[in-house]
């Protein structure tokens, strides 16, 4: 009976780590939706609506290497908790902000609180199943992700069409919280595999042990390629996906918003698929240097595919070409799990945890500097003309110009990789 109870605790407890996941994966990805509705509301530039999507990954990036201190020390109960009550206090902030500096900082605070999510869920595997099921639990979890960014991508999009931005972040905001709540009350830390006294280090400690850890990891020349090719894959798939996709489709190829975030759930589909067989492949073959360049190379066709598409706008045949294009991007964030198992290789066993934090982090800095980047460029492109009222029409000769600075990025991501440590086989 005993037994019985612990497997339905360590059920609910993955259960709402799960859920937890799904709901950062959400809000990644749910200010880009709003894309025409926020340059609009807040009378801005390409460059303003990437600032406030992208300014999330600046806490969050920032808090991967101590939110892996802080899964420790704090446990995934109240690091979830915590986190969801911040990300969606911060949503309701966003929903009632008058001016673009209030939606930003909101987006600010959600990246701070939703950061050691993913982390607090981990942690809560380790507590409670056994380690044979870590890397199927994490898969899964991966999928119920991608199953977040899908929503953001499709629902949510007509959910903002039919109630508006502000209603819509008002739900999210209210759902968050109640997620918030259901962690406090049924996740517990004390799993089958808690050890009292392992761990609970006070802050000062927790600072010290990331900082040396981080300088450490980061003079290891074996970290670099994995963080910078990360960096430079990520850092496309979410100028495309978060942010320049859906108007790319809305005034390149005429396709309605709410199709065209259909569409885009392509590259979530793409991903949730490919994240199992490709960690299953990867420890299998024995060679994550030649897993990720083969993924880095999924995503330069990609965008080989979609350049291919700007001088065919409309025709049937782009739309078929952008389907295959969106789930080879889709398919490349998988590449995520091989540059984890190299970084993981290149640095001591005591190092592994701040390391994959340090390269999880690597990510959202691309996403950072990418879409910063590619908003430069198409805004210097822009010819002055508007698609519809405050919103911003951009020509297919500056879609191209920021595209092709994607696939430079994603040609140095397949550079970084030729130069990681070499694979256990060969």
């Amino acid at each position: 009976m005993q037994k019985r109870n612990i497997g339905g605790r360590a059920f609910i407890v993955f259960a709402l780590g799960a859920a937890s996941h799904y709901a950062v994966m959400f809000n990644r990805v749910a200010a880009g939706q709003m894309f025409p509705q926020l340059m609009a509301e807040f009378n801005t530039t390409g460059v303003g609506v990437a600032a406030l999507s992208s300014i999330y990954y600046y806490t969050y990036s920032i808090m991967q290497v101590p939110a892996g201190a802080l899964a420790d020390t704090l446990g995934p109960r109240k690091l979830l908790s915590s986190g969801l009550l911040i990300g969606g206090l911060a949503w309701l902030l966003f929903a009632s902000a008058r001016t673009l500096t209030i939606a930003s900082i909101a987006r600010l605070i959600a990246g701070f609180g939703l950061a050691g999510i993913f982390l607090g869920l981990l942690k809560s595997i380790e507590l409670w199943f056994p380690a044979k099921k870590y890397g199927t639990l994490t898969g899964i979890s991966t999928f119920f992700g991608n199953l977040g960014v899908a929503t953001a991508m499709f629902p949510f999009v007509i959910l903002v069409n039919a109630i508006g931005w502000r209603a819509s972040s008002y739900a999210v905001g209210g759902l968050t919280v109640t997620l918030a709540a259901l962690v406090w009350l049924f996740v517990r830390d004390e799993g089958p595999n808690y050890r009292e006294g392992l761990k609970k280090p006070g802050l000062v400690s927790i600072l010290k042990t990331s900082f040396y850890g981080l300088v450490e990891v980061l003079k290891n020349k074996g970290s670099l390629p994995p963080f910078f090719g990360f960096m430079l894959i990520f850092g496309g798939l979410m100028t495309f996906t978060g942010l320049w996709g859906v108007p790319f489709m809305m005034q390149v190829h005429d396709i309605a918003q709410s199709v065209a975030g259909s569409l885009m759930m392509l590259t979530t589909a793409g991903g949730a698929l490919a994240a199992v067989f490709v960690g299953w492949l990867t420890d299998r073959s024995g060679r994550p240097k030649l897993m990720f360049c083969l993924l880095a190379g999924m995503q330069a066709l990609a965008w080989l595919i979609i350049l291919w598409t700007i001088g065919r706008p409309g025709e049937e045949i782009s739309t078929v070409a952008l389907c295959v294009a969106m789930v080879s991007m889709g398919v490349s964030n998988s590449s995520f799990l091989p540059a984890f198992v190299i970084m993981r290789k290149a640095n001591r066993p005591e190092m592994s945890s701040l390391a994959q934090g340090l390269n999880n982090a690597s990510g959202f800095i691309g996403a950072i500097a990418m879409q910063a980047a590619v908003s430069a460029i198409m805004d210097y492109g822009w010819g002055g003309e508007y698609f519809t009222e405050g919103v911003r029409f951009y020509s297919a000769a500056a879609y191209r110009g920021g595209f092709t600075a994607c696939l430079a990025a994603v040609s140095l991501a397949i550079v970084s990789g030729l130069l990681m440590t070499r694979d256990a086989r060969g």
